[in-house]
């Protein structure tokens, strides 16, 4: 119910906001409707903060599926989008040296990585 509330809230926003362009003077409805979803998108983000986190507290206190190990799941304080994309790199940088590693140790020789952009 709330994912509704949340997308008929945001409808609703997009279609104020680009009536009041229409009002003002922007007859192109391309771009009328471009600077609407930008304007609508960044005043959603503030304006419907508490419909959004209600969406996410849903999500979050859904039961999540068993976990193979017995220890607790942690509760880490909540990361920033930047961090979590950060982590990810750092996780897949990881495993490829592991991954080299053990190629090394088993003799097979390991081609050095070349840079992007150098053809």
């Amino acid at each position: 119910m709330a994912l509704l509330r949340y997308t008929t809230l945001r409808l609703a926003l997009f279609l104020i906001v680009a009536a009041v362009l229409f009002l003002v003077g922007v007859r192109n409805l391309f771009a009328c409707a471009l600077i609407a979803v930008l304007i609508s998108g960044l005043v959603s983000v503030v304006v419907l903060r508490k419909t959004r986190g209600e969406i996410g507290g849903k999500a979050r206190t859904a039961p999540s599926p068993p976990q193979a190990s017995a220890a607790p799941p942690s509760k880490s304080p909540r990361k920033s989008p930047l961090r979590r994309i950060n982590d990810r790199i750092d996780q897949a940088a990881s495993s490829e040296d592991e991954a080299d590693d053990a190629r090394r140790a088993n003799g097979v020789p390991v081609e050095p990585r070349r840079e992007q952009g150098s053809d």
